[in-house]
C-alpha cells in the first residue's frame, strides 16, 4: 500500500512484452461491497490470466473499511490510499502513473466483468492502431441495455431535454441501441462515451498528460474523448461486448 500524494503521468513501463498487457484502474470511494464484487469478478476471469498485468486500486479518502477489506481479501491488488477525496481526474492519473500496461481499462467500482468480454476489448485494440480509446455496451444485471456512449454536451443540450432531442433527431442524436437492426455493427466511432468501463492506450494517456484534474467528478472522460479525437484517435463502441454496470451506485458515495 502507499499514499497518493505524487501525480503525473510517467511513460511507458520500460520492461519489453512478448504480448500486449492490460492494467486494470478502480477509483474508489465508500463502495466497499461494490468494489469486492468488482474484485471478484476480475478474479473469475480466466481469460485476462494472460494478458493482466496490474490491478490499481486508487481510494479517495473511504471511511467504510474498503482498504482493510481489499488488503485482506485481494492481496494481488496495488492499493494505493489519498488522504482525502481528491475527485476522480486526479485519482485516475495517479493510478496511470503506477500502471504498467499498455492498455489501462478504466473501471468503476460499480461494474462486474462477464468472462471474455474485456479480452474482446483487447482484441479490438490490437487490431485497429488508430483507436485510442474504446468502451463496451453497459449492461443492468438483467442484461437490459445502458446507455453506453454520449454525445458532446452543448448549448441544445443545456436548453431543450434530451428525450425531445433524441426523438426530434434520432439518427443524429439517439445512442440508444434500437436505433440499429437486431445485428448492430462490430464497432461504431462515437464522440464520447460513458467512463463506467473505458480502455484507453497508455500511449495516448501519455501524450494527452492524463485526464484533465480541473474535471472533479463527472466530464472528464468526455474532455478526454474530445483531446484523443483532435489528435486523430478514435473514439469507439463495442456493441457486442458486455460490461455490467450497476448504474449510479457510486454517485451516490
Amino acid at each position: 500500500m502507499s499514499d497518493g500524494k505524487e501525480a503525473g503521468i510517467k511513460s511507458p513501463c520500460p520492461m519489453p512484452y512478448a504480448l500486449c498487457s492490460l492494467s486494470i484502474v478502480i477509483i474508489t470511494r465508500n463502495t466497499k461491497e461494490l468494489l469486492r464484487n468488482l474484485l471478484k469478478s476480475i478474479e473469475a476471469d480466466k481469460s485476462l490470466k494472460s494478458f493482466l498485468k496490474d490491478v490499481i486500486i486508487v481510494d479517495n479518502y473511504s471511511t467504510d473499511g474498503s482498504n482493510s477489506m481489499v488488503h485482506n481479501e485481494f492481496p494481488w491488488v496495488l492499493l494505493v490510499k489519498n488522504d482525502c477525496n481528491r475527485g476522480f481526474a486526479a485519482a485516475a492519473n495517479i493510478g496511470i502513473s503506477r500502471a504498467c500496461g499498455d492498455y489501462i481499462f478504466f473501471l468503476n467500482s460499480d461494474t462486474i466483468l462477464i468472462e471474455g468480454e474485456v479480452a474482446k476489448m483487447v482484441q479490438f485494440m490490437e487490431e485497429n492502431a488508430d483507436a485510442g480509446i474504446c468502451g463496451p455496451q453497459l449492461v443492468h444485471e438483467n442484461m437490459r441495455l445502458q446507455r453506453s456512449y454520449a454525445n458532446i454536451p452543448s448549448l441544445l443540450f443545456e436548453v431543450v431535454p434530451r428525450s425531445l432531442i433524441e426523438l426530434l433527431f434520432p439518427t443524429k442524436y439517439s445512442n440508444k441501441p434500437s436505433r440499429w437492426s437486431s445485428d448492430p455493427p462490430r464497432s461504431i466511432d462515437v464522440p464520447s462515451l460513458i467512463g463506467a468501463a473505458i480502455i484507453v492506450r497508455r500511449k495516448l494517456l501519455h501524450d494527452l498528460g492524463g485526464f484533465d484534474e480541473r474535471f472533479f467528478f463527472f466530464l472528464e472522460e468526455t474532455d478526454l474523448c474530445i483531446r484523443a479525437k483532435e489528435i486523430g484517435k478514435r473514439v469507439v463502441f463495442l456493441p457486442h461486448v458486455k460490461v455490467v454496470h450497476l448504474q449510479g451506485r457510486t454517485v451516490r458515495r
